[in-house]
């Protein structure tokens, strides 16, 4: 009686290790895809920033031309 007591609670405690761990990961990754959105945000902002001052530059030119 009592091993079986002593297996449920060693069963109980992987399943709650393994949940945890894949509560961390799921954390992590979280902060990673955000992370990698931030940086494709700041890459569309800067490439948008480039382009139109580009156009504006060209724009300019040809008018002052």
């Amino acid at each position: 009686s009592n091993f079986l007591h002593v297996g449920y609670w060693e069963t109980l405690l992987q399943q709650l290790t393994t949940f945890m761990a894949r509560a961390r990961l799921k954390e992590f990754h979280q902060a990673m895809l955000r992370k990698k959105l931030d940086d494709l945000k700041k890459q569309v902002k800067k490439i948008i920033a480039d382009f139109l001052l580009q156009h504006y530059y060209t724009v300019i030119t040809v008018i002052i031309i």
